[in-house]
């Protein structure tokens, strides 16, 4: 994409320039865009091992923690890298560091937990970041941050019936339709998901048909963008759609559940 080649043009030159901290944080740059777009981890994860060797080799030490935490994040997703579940919730004192490091803190644990279907524990993350006021305002952080939060406000609702987390979930969709209406629809498929969680909220017993073809949509572009990891995401939540709203609904979403973990395995996760 031209956001990954822009980093990568700002490396060279910047390496050649004799300037090794930004060309490596360029270089990094370029890595943590592809991550966040669904890159294969097996493509990313050497030149992630790569990065931080230069990283160390040049002492580059100015964003060591924030390397580091999207580094861990994808070695954690591909099951390289072991998770504490028990101590998962422990982020408070990252942000000592510096801003861009608290984010990336914050940012992993979300990542992680909304993807491993640990809800629970992304509200307790999310809560500590907002009082922690870690709000970035990076690229990375506007367009992933409102999903991952959304997810959680979606599946804490059907887990509580609590109104307050489709009131969130709702102000998490219309942050990512803001960004589509005014950078673009890079991020469409990310608006479109929250828009099918909501839906299914509303509509499920209503118009579930209609519901299932929001996900469909959502899963289309995901898989037209090479987003693969959110189109797992998205065969995820509409597989969980037709287990909520239909009573005879198995086969159909045993179908959805099973190309969720095509899209993941593809993703390397």
């Amino acid at each position: 994409s031209e956001i990954a080649q822009d980093f990568r043009t700002a490396s060279m030159e910047a390496m050649s320039a004799g300037n090794f901290e930004v060309g490596v944080l360029g270089r990094f740059g370029s890595i943590v865009y592809a991550f966040v777009q669904g890159y294969p981890l097996a493509t990313l994860l050497p030149n992630i091992d790569s990065v931080l060797e230069q990283e160390k080799a040049l002492k580059v030490s100015s964003h060591k923690h924030t390397t580091r935490e999207y580094s861990n994040s994808a070695k954690q997703i591909a099951g390289t890298l072991s998770i504490d579940w028990q101590n998962f919730t422990n982020v408070n004192g990252h942000d000592n560091v510096n801003h861009l490091s608290g984010i990336a803190v914050y940012w992993r644990h979300l990542f992680l937990a909304t993807y491993l279907g640990r809800y629970e524990l992304a509200e307790i993350v999310y809560d500590k970041m907002m009082a922690a006021k870690m709000v970035g305002n990076d690229f990375t952080s506007q367009t992933t941050i409102p999903l991952f939060v959304g997810l959680m406000a979606s599946n804490r609702y059907w887990q509580t019936n609590q109104r307050k987390y489709a009131n969130l979930l709702r102000k998490c969709k219309k942050q990512l339709k803001k960004i589509c209406d005014t950078k673009g629809k890079i991020v469409l498929n990310r608006y479109l998901l929250l828009r099918a969680e909501a839906k299914s909220i509303t509509s499920s017993t209503t118009m579930p048909t209609y519901v299932r073809q929001c996900y469909d949509k959502t899963i289309d572009l995901s898989q037209r963008n090479g987003q693969i990891h959110e189109a797992g995401l998205a065969c995820e939540m509409a597989g969980e759609h037709i287990l909520r709203s239909s009573i005879d609904g198995d086969d159909l979403a045993r179908e959805y559940f099973t190309r969720a973990m095509e899209f993941y395995q593809a993703w390397g996760a």
